[in-house]
């Protein structure tokens, strides 16, 4: 009788392993496939951003001062006396932010399709507004002493993370007069965080007052088609954004998150506010590789996904010469 009674109990442990061993079976089946799908859905999203665009970042506008640093080295013989002059320059970029930046924007959800598997894109309408301060070219930073600074035509810049976006050519407006773009940041040099993106030369309405030391206001409209997540970086001392979309499931977060957001069945409204006394993108740019980040620094301030995500995350100050080229 115990033998039958032991024998039963063994029995029923290996029936509840057999059985637990095949009912996990169809269960790691499923989640291989599940992985799989997974994987084929991150590829199918990569071929769309080949063909179409990537995730957007958006830093700017900015204005960049190039400049000329320019000195004699005095070389001496072994007696002390002057053997020979030897004249140096060095060209250099200093980073102008924005006093004020303000971007109202509408974002609108677009489907796209490879295969089976869905990819969310978005097209962004926006609007920039904003003030750049009065510049003193005498600010521009000496590296030797007595050298004499040479002030060039600066260059009024927007950095995308994926130039393909760009829906036709922004409407740019500097002191109320209108301003052409023409591909490419220069003065940057290729892996800088800024170095992606449009420049246009200052009017001259624009060049005259900055050439007076005034303010210079800007208005900047565009089109910036994107995948999934949209990423600016406030730049500027004082930076507000108002963005609205028919998406009905975001989520908010990141270093800052929206001072106000409302959220329902038509979509989602929200507004943020960052000062540059409490974020670090000046320093990110301004000293490429301090932090890791795409694209060089982390800086994201609104992010959308079709993981339903809408973040926000910015950047400090800081308005340093960030390059530089010498010549003898």
């Amino acid at each position: 009788m115990k033998f039958f009674n032991a024998n039963s109990v063994l029995a029923k442990v290996i029936g509840l392993a057999a059985l637990t061993l095949f009912a996990a079976l169809p269960l790691g089946i499923i989640r291989g496939i599940i992985e799989e799908r997974g994987a084929n859905r991150v590829l199918a999203a990569q071929e769309l951003a080949a063909r179409h665009a990537g995730p957007q970042v958006l830093a700017g506008p900015i204005i960049l001062q190039p400049y000329v640093e320019r000195w004699t080295e005095v070389q001496l013989d072994e007696k002390g006396r002057v053997k020979e002059r030897v004249a140096h320059a060095e060209e250099r970029t200093q980073l102008v932010f924005p006093q004020t930046s303000d971007l109202k924007g509408k974002l609108s959800p677009q489907q796209r399709y490879r295969g089976i598997y869905s990819v969310l894109f978005y097209d962004l309408q926006g609007t920039f507004t904003g003030r750049f301060p009065a510049f003193d070219p005498a600010s521009l930073p000496h590296s030797r002493k007595g050298s004499v600074i040479e002030a060039l035509q600066p260059v009024l810049a927007l950095s995308v993370g994926d130039i393909r976006g760009l829906q036709g050519t922004p409407a740019l407006r500097l002191s109320g007069a209108e301003a052409r773009w023409a591909p490419g940041v220069p003065g940057l040099p290729g892996k800088h965080p800024l170095a992606q993106g449009v420049h246009a030369a200052l009017p001259a309405a624009a060049l005259a007052a900055w050439q007076k030391g005034e303010a210079i206001d800007f208005a900047l409209q565009l089109t910036l088609v994107g995948q999934e997540r949209l990423s600016i970086v406030p730049l500027a001392d004082q930076n507000t954004a108002h963005l609205v979309s028919s998406w009905p499931h975001p989520s908010f977060g990141g270093e800052f998150l929206a001072v106000e957001r409302k959220v329902d069945a038509s979509g989602f409204e929200a507004n943020w506010a960052v000062s540059s006394l409490v974020s670090a993108a000046r320093a990110q740019v301004t000293e490429p590789g301090r932090n890791a980040g795409p694209p060089g620094w982390t800086a994201s301030t609104s992010a959308w996904s079709n993981r339903s995500t809408c973040t926000r995350s910015p950047p400090a100050p800081s308005s340093t010469a960030c390059c530089s080229s010498r010549s003898r």
